[in-house]
């Protein structure tokens, strides 16, 4: 079936909505007006190059939601390893006597997203554990500075003891 507007196979023909370029008007479509012109002329493949086989297409979309890095698989990868190695960083750094405020907010927070994980709150869990991690660091850093400036305090001689 040819339409006799256009010389073109199909019903490119609808008054709603202009048509692309080249066919009878000289307007850009709206985006809604070529998806219905898309999904509904199915005579017209010239626009189609390529059409993947349907294992290709599953092994595509099986690497893209691998690769995406869904709530799991980015908790177990990255945020889970990463938060208890920071943690354990701050521990080593006696960051339980120089900054206590800080490491116990990261043990709270690591222990919330063991939690949040545990009953399958990816999303939750990743962002409770990006916290405790990033609480872990601060804590850790503020450790070392109250122990450098204690050594350095300690070498300094008393200016205010002299004599009487």
């Amino acid at each position: 079936m040819f339409n006799t507007d256009t010389g073109l196979p199909g019903n490119h023909v609808r008054p709603d909505c202009p048509l692309p370029a080249g066919f009878v008007e000289q307007t850009p479509p709206s985006a809604t007006c070529r998806a219905i012109h898309f999904l509904t002329d199915f005579q017209d493949f010239s626009t189609v190059q390529f059409v993947p086989h349907r294992r290709q297409f599953c092994a595509l979309a099986l690497g893209f939601l691998l690769s995406s890095g869904c709530g799991p698989i980015l908790y177990i990868k990255d945020v889970s390893p990463r938060a208890a190695a920071a943690l354990n960083q701050a521990k080593a750094d006696q960051a339980e006597r120089y900054a206590p405020y800080e490491y116990t907010k990261a043990s709270l927070y690591y222990d919330k997203a063991r939690d949040e994980a545990g009953h399958a709150y990816f999303q939750s869990a990743i962002d409770w554990g990006r916290r405790s991690q990033d609480c872990s660091i601060r804590a850790s850093a503020l450790a070392r500075s109250a122990q450098t400036k204690r050594a350095d305090d300690a070498q300094r001689p008393n200016q205010f003891c002299g004599e009487l």
